[in-house]
């Protein structure tokens, strides 16, 4: 599980940083931006997978927030818990089951405004 959220996190880490650049990221926590570069680059990384693997620096900090339960998601992402959202899906399904056609959502809306 740790290692797919892992590989998750790089591949949006790596997606933000094509869509921002490098620059403001980099000055950000004091680096020049040409370092983020080295980042992405497994052979400059000093750090390895359990089974041997060179880990790139990005791949090293996705696999601890990984193991930290953490995952990298957009900013304009919303979260909401499991729980809430299976209930959503409950209640939709039972009022689904009740329909047979697209048809019974316009007549109930009719039956609200009063038509």
């Amino acid at each position: 599980m740790a290692e797919e959220r892992a590989r998750r996190n790089v591949a949006a880490i790596l997606s933000a940083l094509e869509r921002v650049g490098a620059d403001k990221p980099a000055r950000a926590i004091g680096l020049d931006p040409s370092m983020l570069s080295k980042w992405k680059d497994r052979t400059a990384g000093k750090r390895q997978a359990p089974d041997g693997t060179p880990l790139s620096e990005i791949e090293s900090h996705a696999r601890y927030l990984a193991e930290l339960g953490l995952k990298v998601v957009p900013e304009t992402m919303r979260c909401y818990p499991e729980t809430e959202i299976e209930a959503i899906f409950q209640l939709a399904r039972a009022r689904m089951k009740e329909m047979s056609t697209s048809r019974e959502l316009a007549r109930e809306h009719e039956w609200e405004e009063g038509v």
